[in-house]
């Protein structure tokens, strides 16, 4: 047998009133709005809970200016997430000897850059900046025109690939790659196939006269780099001599008020 218990009108109404909303009146809300856009809402006077302004959609922000309506709400429906790598999948191969044995289908970064921080790249670029002025006015002097050297692209590989080191006396397999002398010879003890492709090398090593190519040429160009900063250092010690020679002179640097004398 169930007994009800006695309940009375106001504890009726609250109960229904238990899950229900506060909803804000869209027609009150508006012409509250209106009444703070009517209002001094660019002075520094509060007008009370009228002046406020509703959060609007983007689409009215061309109707009026944007910095007087507030911020903006963010989309419901979007979701950006951001994901810092800071150990990126470089192949290890690729980076230290240059050639890599899977190729295009290697599933690691090729890319044998350092990467640098904002301060540094743009310490770099300004010194590279100053270089290039250097180089032209050099160039101007001597009367030729500068030239930018490129960086030779031409998919060998600048290291061996057994000792990770320059190529000393290197050679070449008939599978097309390339070792140092000692270190293919010491290979080949242990095992007749190549140590990157695993194919029989049948014991032929011929000289690799690109990778010896190469090399000269990278020597060359190195020999031609040092004979000019010797000359750039000349020329920047001879400029040196001659502006203290003329300081002791009596002679005063261009836009120096506190010395009195003819200018360089």
């Amino acid at each position: 047998m169930f007994i009800l218990p006695f309940l009375s009108h106001d504890d009726i109404q609250r109960d229904n009133r238990a899950v229900a909303a506060d909803d804000e009146d869209e027609e009150g809300r508006e012409g509250a709005g209106a009444a703070g856009e009517d209002g001094d809402a660019e002075g520094k006077l509060y007008k009370g809970a009228s002046n406020y302004q509703k959060f609007i959609v983007k689409r009215d922000v061309l109707d009026r200016k944007a910095t007087a309506v507030g911020p903006m709400k963010a989309p419901s429906n979007v979701r950006l997430t951001c994901r810092f790598d800071y150990q990126p999948d470089l192949c290890k191969d690729y980076k230290e000897t240059g050639y890599c044995t899977f190729g295009d289908s290697c599933k690691f970064m090729h890319d044998r850059g350092d990467y640098k921080s904002g301060w540094e790249l743009e310490r770099d670029w300004k010194a590279e900046q100053e270089k290039k002025k250097l180089d032209a006015a050099l160039a101007e002097l001597e009367g030729d025109k500068p030239k930018e050297e490129e960086e030779e692209n031409d998919g060998l590989p600048f290291a061996c690939a057994i000792c990770r080191g320059p190529f000393n006396n290197p050679i070449e397999t008939r599978c097309m790659h390339y070792f140092c002398e000692s270190c293919a010879l010491a290979n080949y003890k242990k095992s007749k196939r190549c140590f990157v492709c695993n194919e029989q090398t049948q014991g032929q090593f011929n000289t690799a006269t690109k990778i010896i190519s190469k090399l000269n040429r990278l020597e060359e160009k190195r020999q031609k780099r040092l004979a000019k900063d010797e000359y750039e250092k000349e020329m920047i010690n001879q400029q040196l001599q001659q502006a203290k020679f003329k300081v002791e002179q009596g002679w005063t640097i261009p836009g120096d008020t506190f010395q009195t004398g003819k200018e360089i």
